[in-house]
């Protein structure tokens, strides 16, 4: 189905506009609407019936659904009371992946991890965690209104909690994956080969590729490449070591390999690199 889930992309992250408690008597429908923006809706007594862009649902008492900007959200019959939490953010793009968390790059010395977080559209919540939740951010909106970064962070925790539902389908291979990156972290310098992650971890080369590529967005060999290359920049940046000792503490046997390595991913060679990122450092022509 070409539009089962949304994401999250944490290099623009979704933004807090309006939220509260809402309560519906019994008889009355939903507003009918079509907004820019989406929407997070908790049910937390009764039941809601509504229709998006035609398609007709029933919301029950701990579930939750994500309305997407630009559809067409109608109240297409009255049923019972329904109490319920709504979450108003900015929009989100559609996907088509699974649900699950993807890191689509670790990060350099100078930008951040970026990674993505796929929701469905609809699901199970437990009252019991999210109410603490919903009651501290109505706390923070109506006593502290200006203070932009607090409700942010709530609103983000929220969010958080509610991947965290999703998640449990993939866990297990999603613990492995970080088992893997955190093995390469500890690892980088040593001269790894993809045999030597399937001996650790006893399972066939071509699965941790495959795995690897699932949850993280790239291979073992370009994950390795990233932690070397980070480490690289760092000690290029806050030391003065030579080049070729640099090199060899990152993972790196044959300078010339990661000469090229360096200027593949940064466009510079390693000295103008670290001229660039430290005025006082003399430039020589490696």
């Amino acid at each position: 189905m070409a539009e089962d889930v949304v994401v999250l992309d944490t290099g623009q992250l979704p933004c807090h506009i309006s939220s509260g408690f809402r309560v519906f008597e019994a008889g009355k429908r939903h507003v009918n609407r079509r907004l820019d923006i989406c929407v997070l809706v908790f049910v937390l007594e009764g039941k809601l019936y509504f229709s998006e862009d035609g398609s007709s649902h029933e919301l029950a008492a701990g579930q939750w659904y994500l309305e997407r900007a630009g559809r067409l959200f109608e109240g297409d019959r009255a049923g019972p009371a329904v109490r319920f939490f709504f979450v108003h953010f900015t929009r989100l793009e559609a996907a088509f992946d699974p649900a699950g968390f993807q890191l689509l790059d670790a990060g350099s010395y100078n930008t951040p991890p970026l990674g993505r977080i796929h929701l469905p559209l609809t699901g199970s919540f437990d009252a019991a965690v999210f109410l603490p939740l919903f009651n501290r951010l109505e706390q923070v909106r109506q006593t502290t209104p200006n203070h932009f970064l607090l409700l942010q962070s709530v609103f983000l925790e929220l969010l958080s909690a509610l991947a965290d539902t999703v998640y449990p389908a993939v866990e297990p291979e999603r613990q492995l994956a970080k088992q893997v990156m955190d093995f390469l972290s500890v690892h980088y310098p040593s001269d790894i080969r993809i045999s030597d992650l399937a001996d650790q971890f006893h399972f066939s080369a071509d699965y941790l590729s495959r795995l690897m590529r699932r949850h993280s967005g790239v291979s073992p060999k370009a994950y390795l490449q990233q932690l070397r290359l980070r480490q690289a920049m760092d000690l290029l940046h806050h030391t003065d070591s030579p080049i070729e000792e640099i090199a060899a503490a990152c993972g790196y046997r044959d300078p010339s390999a990661f000469f090229r390595a360096f200027k593949q991913a940064t466009g510079e060679s390693p000295a103008r690199w670290r001229h660039s990122h430290r005025l006082l450092a003399p430039l020589t022509d490696q």
